[in-house]
């Protein structure tokens, strides 16, 4: 192999490399964000939507542990989507109670 097609492999290498990190990295965060969510909002959660969300980051953890970037990126975007509607629902709930003691004009 000549070094040019060596250079282009170690390239692609390192740029497989860097893609895994840096969603593996993204993984991770949104784990971690999940949980301190969880962790404060209990109370304001369904035993349901915790048991999936739990699920949904073993599937994620495994992921990781596998080393397989697509199946990263695919169980980091289920854990968001799983995550997002009873976010908002928990947002609004802090805002409307916010704004009950208060006289919006």
């Amino acid at each position: 192999e000549n070094m040019l097609m060596a250079s282009f492999t170690h390239a692609k290498e390192d740029i497989a490399r860097r893609a895994l990190i840096e969603a593996s990295t993204e993984a991770r965060q949104m784990i971690e964000t999940t949980l301190k969510f969880i962790t404060k909002h209990k109370a304001s959660l369904t035993e349901q939507e915790v048991a999936d969300t739990n699920s949904q980051i073993k599937l994620l953890e495994d992921a990781l542990k596998a080393k397989n970037k697509a199946d990263i990126q695919k169980h980091t975007e289920l854990l968001n989507t799983l995550s997002t509607p009873y976010a908002e629902r928990i947002m609004d709930e802090a805002i409307n109670n916010a704004l009950k003691g208060k006289n919006v004009v």
